[in-house]
């Protein structure tokens, strides 16, 4: 019986050229063969067949008697994937490590598309694990809920940074300074989609649209434009003040509302990597002292 076409297809991304994707699944069904019938059974040339059957050898996935008939034998998918994973994973972490040590060309301020919900929340997640100081971030409930783990991962790290999170839902995220807009679930209805507005430092960004549940992206960009991630970070913790001050004067706590504002963050009271590598950038030159 042929193979399905959707699972040679899941180890062709493994690695597994085609023949040996036929070969290993045919063992798996038939149980101990010699190459000579697994080329037979598949329908495949003779001698490409052993090949293929050395080659799942070498990578782990068939074991070949010792002697003169030569049975394989395919080692059990859990044990085999289980290695192959453990293995996988030993390659990234140590590319990583050696990518990790490229130097940037230079600065990059341009903006990028993003296409999927993954593409998203990875940069996130991969932003609010790079913050330094100061997370600024406006999201929708779904959209919150998939960063929380890369949240609290941060703010448990010793070297502490400072979350202004507004939320459309009520929402606790022990840390962090949490505002929670009270007719969010309007903006929810009006939408009906997920936001997701991040800025980190000032001096990196992600902005995006999802559709309802998360399911694809109407629209998405990132960017470590440090111009754009001033203004953005300048806007959303504007809109973080100004909501804790409209709230607490709805309660008649003016005491509240006066303290939110006069703490307020602009730059010059609290600055940030972003704004300050921003000035360096592109603010006066300082004279030089004769």
């Amino acid at each position: 019986m042929p193979a399905p076409a959707d699972i040679l297809s899941q180890l062709s991304g493994l690695g597994f050229s085609t023949l040996e994707a036929e070969a290993y699944l045919h063992l798996l069904g038939a149980g101990p063969r010699t190459g000579y019938q697994v080329a037979k059974a598949i329908g495949r040339p003779t001698a490409n067949t052993y090949k293929a059957v050395e080659s799942l050898a070498n990578r782990g996935a068939v074991m070949i008697e010792e002697g003169q008939h030569r049975l394989c034998r395919p080692v059990p998918p859990k044990e085999f994937l289980r290695r192959a994973s453990r293995e996988f994973q030993q390659q990234v972490e140590s590319l990583e490590t050696v990518l990790s040590r490229i130097e940037p060309a230079g600065d990059d301020d341009r903006v990028y598309k993003l296409e999927t919900p993954g593409q998203v929340l990875e940069r996130a997640e991969a932003l609010i694990a790079e913050a330094e100081s100061v997370i600024v971030l406006d999201a929708f409930p779904r959209a919150l809920e998939a960063l929380r783990p890369a949240l609290e991962k941060r703010l448990r790290r010793k070297q502490g940074v400072d979350v202004f999170l507004e939320a459309y839902a009520p929402f606790e995220l022990q840390g962090a300074r949490v505002v929670v807009v009270r007719d969010g679930g309007v903006a929810l209805a009006q939408w009906q989609g997920e936001q997701l507005n991040l800025v980190v430092d000032s001096r990196r960004h992600v902005m995006a649209l999802f559709e309802p549940e998360l399911r694809g992206v109407r629209q998405a960009v990132w960017s470590n434009s440090l111009y754009l991630s001033c203004l953005h970070h300048a806007g959303r913790l504007c809109e973080h003040t100004l909501i804790l001050a409209q709230q607490a004067l709805q309660d008649g706590m003016p005491e509240v509302a006066g303290r939110a504002l006069a703490e307020h963050r602009f730059f010059f009271r609290a600055p940030v990597r972003g704004q300050q590598e921003l000035m360096d950038r592109f603010g006066p030159a300082v004279e030089e002292q004769a």
